[in-house]
């Protein structure tokens, strides 16, 4: 179960006190990899970029030491490449996912 991996970290954020999105953090040997999940009730409404924001302020927080951040997006998904773009991450094609970009940042704290 990712929830008691310890190269996992899970964060649940909340909008007027109702658990709306989930974010999760995975470590490897050179990177952290990001992924996000909206409800269906905020979805469309701008809220990819704070989600993203918020749950990357709360992992570096915990995690305290210079990272690689990635996030991997479907080409088709142009909202979540927005919001990743806002934060100004790096864009690059992903070889390891098709039909994907892979989204990157370093994180200094």
């Amino acid at each position: 179960l990712k929830l008691r991996d310890p190269k996992s970290y899970y964060y649940i954020l909340e909008y007027e006190g109702k658990p709306v999105a989930q974010i999760r953090f995975q470590l490897s040997e050179e990177e952290v990899v990001l992924s996000y999940l909206a409800s269906r009730e905020i979805r469309s409404r701008g809220f990819g970029s704070s989600i993203l924001a918020r749950g990357i302020e709360e992992f570096v927080k915990e995690y305290k030491t210079k990272i690689k951040i990635a996030g991997y997006v479907k080409k088709n998904n142009l909202a979540s490449q927005h919001s990743f773009e806002k934060l100004s991450f790096y864009k690059e094609e992903a070889d390891q996912y098709p039909e994907s970009f892979k989204y990157t940042m370093i994180y200094e704290n």
